[in-house]
């Protein structure tokens, strides 16, 4: 991380867009999506039998 990046530094002296900046939130939004996708499957794994057949019938699935 001590790595010198010229090239990402704002005026100001303001470091920005370093290969570890983009890494780490790289990292964080495969990790929310991962999160949230198992509580979306989660949620309609709870569905009723019937209600998950109404849905489908009705073309929502």
């Amino acid at each position: 991380m001590a790595d010198d990046h010229r090239w990402t530094t704002l005026p100001g002296n303001l470091p920005w867009l370093t290969p570890e900046f983009i890494c780490a939130i790289w990292e964080s939004a495969a990790f929310s999506i991962a999160c949230l996708l198992e509580e979306l499957q989660a949620g309609l794994n709870a569905l009723p039998a019937g209600q998950r057949e109404a849905v489908i019938t009705q073309g929502f699935w």
